[in-house]
């Protein structure tokens, strides 16, 4: 079976899962949104799946479907996605999550997130998809689909953020149908799994991300060259580490990091600002 087929046979497979209405799904994932990122990486190289990273092109659609998922498992009383156009690039647009009780904003949004993954994991998914984990980053639903609302744009613009070239490769469903999505490798993706070599783009949003998944990539055997390594080492040059809401900034630039080990790092900077970074690398090495 080819690539193209199998990945087509999986994401409509997924995607069906979500269990929505025709109009509501042709208007909000086949014309709305692309699959990016590991999931094609590991169809590719026959390895597990971990998960799905659904990205959408329109803050409307991201909006309604994040808050739709939300209402599964909240009932709609917590939490609602907001977007606003993002600070760099005003192509994209980024999701913020908002509540939706006014009472609750004397609450840390932290906090309120905590209780509501713990919520998402007492409670059984069933037959029923639902969300099992929320970041300020994505939700991740229960069949392994992560909806993406950090960046919110058209796959080119979306990839300007990326790290590592290997990660611009994406399936997009067809308007027609699931089963006639399309794969694209973007930028030097290709060339970059052909070669089992990781190739830094040199604009990364988040460099502290970019460190951390070097170090996974390479005990997964992944090379890199030394002129990536060097742009890393420039890129990270230019950050002010010792300003604490830019290294927050970084830290949630790593998708899945749980808010007590975000806390517990910032808890690290002392009432004058200043960070050890000795004791950051700690931390992240032990997440």
């Amino acid at each position: 079976m080819s690539l193209l087929r199998t990945v087509n046979n999986l994401c409509e497979k997924r995607l069906l899962e979500l269990n929505l209405n025709q109009s509501y799904f042709t208007e909000h994932i086949l014309c709305k949104s692309f699959i990016a990122g590991g999931a094609i990486l590991s169809v590719s190289r026959e390895e597990k799946i971990k998960d799905y990273d659904l990205f959408l092109t329109d803050p409307s659609s991201a909006r309604s479907l994040v808050n739709l998922f939300m209402r599964r498992i909240d009932g709609g009383s917590t939490f609602q996605l907001l977007t606003q156009e993002d600070d760099t690039n005003p192509k994209i647009s980024k999701g913020i999550l908002g509540f939706t009780q006014p009472q609750l904003m004397t609450v840390s949004i932290e906090e309120v997130i905590d209780n509501f993954n713990k919520k998402c994991k007492e409670e059984k998914a069933g037959g029923t998809v639902k969300p099992v984990y929320l970041s300020k980053n994505a939700v991740t639903l229960s069949n392994g689909i992560q909806i993406i609302f950090r960046f919110i744009g058209e796959p080119e613009d979306v990839f300007s953020t990326f790290d590592y070239e290997h990660c611009k490769v994406y399936w997009r469903p067809d308007p027609l149908g699931l089963l006639l999505g399309k794969l694209v490798y973007s930028g030097r993706s290709q060339e970059s799994i052909a070669k089992n070599e990781l190739i830094y783009t040199g604009n990364t949003r988040f460099v502290l991300s970019a460190i951390s998944r070097l170090n996974k990539f390479i005990k997964r055997g992944w090379g890199i060259a030394p002129s990536s390594l060097l742009s890393l080492a420039v890129t990270s040059s230019k950050i002010d580490w010792s300003d604490r809401k830019v290294l927050e900034e970084e830290l949630l630039g790593i998708y899945g990091i749980e808010n007590k080990t975000l806390q517990l790092i910032l808890d690290m900077c002392s009432t004058e600002n200043k960070v050890d970074l000795d004791k950051i690398v700690q931390v992240l090495g032990e997440v």
